[in-house]
């Protein structure tokens, strides 16, 4: 979203501030996989702006759950 790349320590789950979010690192990771370029080789900024609003409502809902329920494992949403 800044484009920015800060790589992250395997300890660090979480990246504080995304554009004003608290996001966990590996699902950031699955949200800039999915936004790609055709050839897969870079990010596709103008598609990740387009997507985020919805990601980062999934990504609340997804962790709300998972400290609600004792299954810890997480779902994913293709929307």
């Amino acid at each position: 979203m800044t484009r920015e790349y800060n790589k992250k320590d395997l300890s660090e789950r979480w990246n504080e501030d995304i554009l004003g979010e608290r996001i966990q690192r590996d699902m950031y990771s699955t949200f800039l996989i999915g936004n790609t370029v055709d050839t897969l080789d870079a990010v596709d900024v103008d598609l990740c702006n387009g997507q985020w609003q919805n990601f980062v409502a999934l990504h609340h809902q997804e962790v709300a759950r998972l400290e609600q329920h004792s299954n810890k494992q997480m779902r994913w949403y293709v929307a």
